[in-house]
């Protein structure tokens, strides 16, 4: 099994203005140089917040990133249909425009492969990962297997392989701490 975050099948170069300013770091959104801003040398102060409301809206005009596209399809034709999950930190809100991109820009893709954010949910996207990634991997407590259970045992307990992640994602140190090849995607490369 395959994981894929969302960021490394589309590209959304064209939407990061709506939650990443210059002298603003990417992943936590904390000021890198405010003097720069809060100076009033370079215009009048203005307090920045990102709207992350219109970033989410926008992802249903992400370019696919073909290189990840064309592994996707490849893992397809090899027999991987329906094994693999995209994780995808927008809310569940905006499904049907992502389930849309999907549909239009991935062979064979099922519903139940994409796993998102819940509505309301704002737990850093690498936290919230790996808590995914904990309830994957987590055995359950179960009985002895009986011809009844078997399945259910032997299913449960699923390590991914590996994962696709944007670069310099925080969560890639955390997929290598658990064991899984982690291959960092850049910016549409």
């Amino acid at each position: 099994m395959i994981i894929f975050d969302y960021a490394t099948l589309a590209c959304n170069k064209h939407r990061r203005h709506f939650i990443e300013h210059k002298g603003y770091s990417k992943w936590n959104n904390t000021p890198t140089n405010t003097d720069y801003y809060t100076d009033g040398v370079h215009g009048p102060k203005v307090d920045w917040l990102p709207d992350y409301e219109s970033y989410y809206a926008a992802a249903g005009e992400d370019r696919p990133i073909e290189a990840i596209v064309n592994l996707w399809a490849n893992e397809i034709s090899l027999g991987g249909s329906g094994t693999h999950q995209i994780w995808c930190d927008i809310s569940y809100i905006y499904a049907a425009d992502i389930h849309e991109w999907l549909d239009k820009n991935l062979l064979d893709f099922k519903p139940q492969q994409l796993r998102m954010r819940p509505d309301g949910d704002t737990t850093p996207w690498h936290e919230l990962k790996e808590k995914w990634l904990n309830e994957m991997i987590e055995w359950p407590k179960l009985e002895a297997a009986t011809q009844e259970n078997m399945k259910n045992v032997y299913t449960r307990g699923n390590k991914p392989e590996m994962a696709f992640e944007p670069e310099s994602s925080p969560m890639i140190e955390t997929w290598k701490k658990y064991g899984v090849t982690c291959f960092e995607v850049h910016d549409g490369q």
